[in-house]
């Protein structure tokens, strides 16, 4: 576990993504405190002896910074799972490696695939044009010895790690270097409550740039409780938890987490509009916020005898408006209780 959060503190090249989610705390600096306080009696019994006083510092230490790792590691895992429940990552759809031997043999396949895929240039393995990426993707790879595999431990007892190393055509030494074992990718509060059920997310294949993790500040600090007669030591541990859209990584799930959106607006020709007057059909590009929301927009004309509305090719954000006869008609968006309007004026 240590090693997981070891290797993502390594570098920091591309850009910064701050994502505050509302119920995976994560995405922002993380300040952890941990303390521990010691009783008069128990401090006496350490200063008997050049041993017990060893003894008393090493079990304080690690009794703190045990602490820490284990919140760091819980922080780190909780970046896939926000990535994927925000449609931040690029995910790949697959069948339950651990159903059988030949979706396990699929699984292999598909990791190694884009294991090599990685390598070569690439828009499809970012997820900047997942937030709108300024009009145009952006083309990113990867060198192999920076691409590393988050694999939960059932997958990985499941499949032999020779088998791995020889699919991937990697020394089992290096592979075992660029494997993360992870437990579980849900997501839990400060009460030990699951907040985030991530049972169908598998593993990760990422360029270890896709992790943002960069020390603040750590430091130390003690004080005498007179009240109890008791000696106080906080451990500070002030880390940013972040991912980046340009770097390559892929989340391998069983399926895609559905964002919806909270607010809608309309683009024709590149420019938002409220209202349009058209006299041909018209091609609409709708926005939604957030822009990597992905649930399915149901459209409608409120007045179909001048004017009528549907999806461009069965793409989900553009639509096509047709006109019928000279009138007015108000085209919508919705997803559940949130809807957008664009008001049309037809003359032909």
């Amino acid at each position: 576990m240590k090693n997981l959060v070891e290797f993502m503190t390594e570098s920091f090249k591309a850009e910064l993504n701050n994502v505050n989610e509302q119920n995976i705390n994560e995405g922002e600096i993380k300040d952890e405190k941990e303390f521990r306080e010691y009783a008069h009696a128990k401090l006496k019994e350490a200063f008997v002896s050049w041993e017990n006083l060893e003894s008393f510092i090493s079990g304080l230490t690690n009794s703190l910074y045990n602490g820490m790792y284990i919140d760091e590691f819980k922080w780190t895992k909780a970046l896939v799972s926000s990535a994927y429940k925000g449609n931040l990552v690029q995910v790949e759809t697959i069948s339950s490696p651990l159903s059988s031997a030949d979706t396990a043999k699929a699984f292999t396949k598909k990791a190694r695939e884009l294991f090599l895929n990685f390598q070569m240039p690439s828009t499809q393995y970012n997820a900047w044009a997942k937030v709108g990426g300024a009009g145009k993707p952006i083309t990113t790879w990867s060198d192999p010895e920076d691409i590393v595999i988050l694999i939960r431990n059932d997958v990985r007892a499941y499949m032999d790690v020779t088998v791995l190393a020889n699919a991937f055509q990697i020394d089992k030494a290096v592979l075992l270097g660029n494997i993360y074992p992870v437990d579980s990718f849900d997501v839990y509060d400060d009460e030990g409550n699951k907040i985030f059920d991530g049972s169908n997310i598998f593993g990760m294949i990422a360029d270890r740039n896709w992790f943002k993790i960069k020390p603040v500040d750590q430091f130390m600090e003690n004080g005498y409780n007179a009240n109890n007669r008791a000696m106080q030591y906080f451990l500070n541990n002030i880390k940013m938890y972040e991912f980046s859209l340009f770097a390559n990584a892929v989340v391998f799930a069983t399926t895609e987490a559905t964002v919806n959106p909270t607010a809608f607006k309309f683009l024709v020709g590149g420019e938002e509009k409220t209202s349009i007057t058209i006299t041909k059909s018209t091609d609409v590009e709708v926005v939604t916020t957030p822009y990597s929301a992905n649930a399915s927009i149901t459209y409608a004309s409120s007045a179909s005898s001048y004017a009528t509305v549907a999806k461009k090719d069965s793409q989900n954000k553009v639509i096509t408006i047709t006109p019928v006869a000279d009138g007015s008609a108000n085209i919508t968006a919705t997803v559940g209780e949130v809807t957008g309007t664009l008001a049309v004026t037809v003359d032909v």
